[in-house]
């Protein structure tokens, strides 16, 4: 069984909130620099303020 690979949980996010029609914007100041293919016409909103990599107490 091969390992599934996910650049971000957003990009999953994302697609179910266009998906269901909702106006959104991710918002922070950090910037995604992943590629991401285009999705029902829309491009992937790179914005965010997600911290990776830690295990908060």
């Amino acid at each position: 069984m091969g390992v599934v690979f996910f650049e971000s949980y957003r990009s999953d996010l994302w697609k179910n909130l266009v998906d269901y029609g909702y106006d959104f914007d991710f918002v922070g100041r950090q910037k995604d620099y992943g590629t991401y293919a285009e999705y029902l016409d829309q491009e992937f909103y790179k914005d965010h303020e997600g911290q990776g990599g830690g295990n908060r107490p």
